[in-house]
């Protein structure tokens, strides 16, 4: 079963944690809260509390550098288009070799 629930990223910052550590807090309180209501027994908890969540990368939220390099020149396309894929394909075996 999964669960999908939303928090602002103010509250991380303000409770101090990371992501996945606020997630198993969440499940935590959550478990111990039907704990003590009586709506799971103590093995289940023991055994739900032993579960790992799932790692989830943190996602950028900016792009990436760029990467400065010289741009490819492409041989100007002339004649027939037949003879510019051949130029094309010769050129860029000549970088796959180089």
């Amino acid at each position: 079963m999964t669960i999908q629930i939303t928090f602002p990223n103010e509250l991380l910052v303000a409770v101090g944690e990371d992501r996945p550590q606020f997630t198993e807090r969440v499940l935590m309180y959550t478990l111990g809260q039907l704990y003590q209501q009586g709506d799971i027994q103590s093995y289940l908890l023991q055994r739900l509390a032993q579960c790992r969540l799932p790692h989830q990368p943190n996602k950028v939220r900016h792009e990436p550098r760029k990467v400065r390099r010289k741009p490819a020149v492409f041989p100007p396309l002339k004649d027939d288009r037949n003879i510019a894929r051949q130029e094309i394909s010769d050129h860029f075996a000549q970088l796959a070799n180089s």
